[in-house]
């Protein structure tokens, strides 16, 4: 049963097997500039989890620093005008929704001014019984932290957290006595004579720059 070469191996029926071999498969070729479906699936689901821990400081921030604000002044002189309202008012539900809102609308100006006038609310408890110059210079802060965002999503990721930490540390120095008061001080900081900065003007276009 042997070829007279004797190179080819037989059959199971005893002949010959000279049948070709089967062709290689062809693997479809990658293109590496191009990202698979799955890389895209896996990088937005990593972009949402990254938005929604931002989200939770953020939200865990404004609590903490609205907490530390009504304790400076429970028990004051203050408490009136700072603590009455305080957490009704700087609701953390309603203030992780405004974000939401911003971040699903970011070409739209709207979500943005409605933080900036709650920041403005926030800033003047925060200021309550500072002395003028104290609040203008925190409000020139205030406003450097909120120039320069084009969209909704830039200024809650940008503006929104120095915001924040800007207020903390007002109140810290509040606590600590560091921050100057006003002797005179009245319902409705920042004192002095003057325009206040951070009354809502009904204009935020101005601050936010779009």
């Amino acid at each position: 049963d042997q070829s007279p070469s004797g190179s080819l191996s037989a059959s199971p029926s005893g002949s010959p097997d000279n049948s070709p071999s089967p062709p290689p498969k062809r693997v479809p070729r990658m293109n590496p500039g191009l990202p698979t479906k799955s890389a895209d699936a896996t990088a937005a689901k990593r972009k949402r989890a990254e938005l929604v821990a931002n989200l939770q400081w953020l939200c865990r921030l404004f609590l903490e620093t609205r907490e530390q604000l009504f304790a400076t002044h429970e028990g004051t002189a203050s408490e009136a005008f700072v603590c009455d309202g305080l957490r009704e008012e700087m609701d953390a539900i309603r203030f992780r929704r405004m974000l939401e809102d911003a971040l699903q609308h970011p070409e739209e100006p709207r979500p943005v001014h409605a933080l900036v006038k709650m920041f403005r609310s926030f800033g003047r408890k925060v200021l309550h019984g500072r002395t003028r110059g104290y609040c203008l210079r925190a409000h020139e802060q205030f406003a450097t932290s909120c120039a320069g965002h084009n969209n909704g999503q830039s200024f809650v990721l940008a503006a929104v957290p120095r915001g924040l930490k800007l207020f903390d540390r007002l109140v810290e120095e509040t606590r600590r006595g560091s921050a100057p008061a006003s002797p005179s001080s009245q319902a409705g900081s920042p004192t002095g004579a003057g325009k206040d900065p951070w009354v809502d003007s009904g204009r935020e276009d101005g601050t936010v720059g779009w």
